[in-house]
This record gives structure tokens, C-alpha cells and sequence, in this order.
């Protein structure tokens, strides 16, 4: 059983791990104290694209399994991260914080009006709307213009509506209707950004 501690560096917490008789720290936590990223994971696989060496496998470049702050959503193989797959360019986005989960909401979220958010039924109601809209936009995260900019999911298996709230909301909504997915599957997707 693995025995994740967390250090201080910075003022920001870095989790680390006794193996082998010594301490290993997690890069993507270090990535994110260094850079100020709020997105260290496409950091990293932005730093290994440019200089290839990083991605080969090393006899000391051992992925280690820690104790995250979530629990697992997206890809339960790795260290409980979570992933949003954006349906327009099929790439991947890391929900490592709520504050990631937020900054995809409002970076990579369509605004909508009332009139039309209104042909598509929420979580809890039973009614079909407009098929054709719930279609086109499954997957996608919605932001309700003519109100407060509230946020709301499209849930492609049912093609429903889900208020996404405050970051830790849409945090734990992404994590609950996520899909398990591999390593191997996981790597075969780019990642992407938001701008």
C-alpha cells in the first residue's frame, strides 16, 4: 500500500512517496509550483513532444501511484485523473483542480439562450425537446448567456441537461459520468487547450 504524503513548496503542496527507500515527489505537482500552470499534465506532454527523449521509457522514469484529491474519474490507471474529451476537436483536457474544471467551463463552453436551453430537458425531467439540438450538442458545455452565465453539461448517453454550479460542482459531475479508459487509449488522444 502506497503511503502519499504532501510537502510544502512555494506555499503550494507537492505529493510525495517513500520508494525504494527514498522520497519521490509527483512532476506534474512540480510542473504546476514551477510554471504557475493551471494545467501541468499538457505542460508535461507538451514538454515531451519537443524533446522526444522525455517520452522513452528511463530504468528511473517510474509513473508511481498516488494518492490524488480525487477520486478516480476518466482514467482510474494512472493516479485518479480526469479528462474532458471536447466533442468539436476530439482532444483532451486535464480536470486536475476545480479551478481546471472551471477554466474548461468557461474556455471551452457555448453560449446559448434561454429559448433554446429550454428545448432540452434537464437531468431530472422527462420530456424530448428538441432531439436535433440534444443531439448536436452532446458533449458540450453550455453557458446560459441570458442569465448569470450559469453552466450546464450534455450528457451524450441521454442527452440531457446537467448544471455544472460552482467549479467543485462541475469538478464532481465531470468525475461521476466519466468513463474508465486505459493508459494506452488515453495516450492515443491529443491534448488541447484553452485559450
Amino acid at each position: 500500500m502506497n503511503d502519499t504524503k504532501i510537502a510544502i513548496f512555494r506555499k503550494k503542496e507537492i505529493r510525495k512517496t517513500i520508494y525504494k527507500n527514498e522520497w519521490w515527489f509527483s512532476v506534474l505537482d512540480i510542473i504546476g509550483v514551477l510554471t504557475d500552470s493551471p494545467q501541468p499534465k499538457t505542460y508535461w506532454a507538451k514538454m515531451k513532444e519537443r524533446d522526444k527523449e522525455m517520452s522513452q521509457p528511463f530504468p528511473f522514469w517510474e509513473q508511481l501511484k498516488m494518492r490524488a484529491n480525487i477520486n478516480t474519474a476518466f482514467h482510474p490507471t494512472s493516479v485518479g485523473e480526469a479528462w474532458y474529451v471536447y466533442p468539436d476537436n476530439q482532444k483532451k483536457h486535464y480536470l486536475g483542480r476545480p479551478a481546471d474544471a472551471f477554466s474548461i467551463m468557461r474556455g471551452l463552453g457555448l453560449g446559448i439562450t434561454n429559448n433554446d436551453l429550454n428545448k432540452i430537458p434537464k437531468s431530472d425531467e422527462n420530456f424530448t425537446g428538441d432531439y436535433n439540438l440534444r443531439k448536436r450538442l452532446a458533449g458540450k458545455i453550455l453557458l446560459q448567456v441570458q442569465e448569470h452565465g450559469e453552466a450546464w453539461y450534455i450528457y451524450p448517453k441521454d442527452l440531457k441537461r446537467y448544471y455544472m454550479g460552482r467549479p467543485s460542482d462541475a469538478f464532481e459531475l465531470m468525475r461521476r459520468l466519466g468513463l474508465g479508459i486505459t493508459n494506452s487509449d488515453l495516450r492515443k488522444i491529443d491534448v488541447g487547450e484553452v485559450e
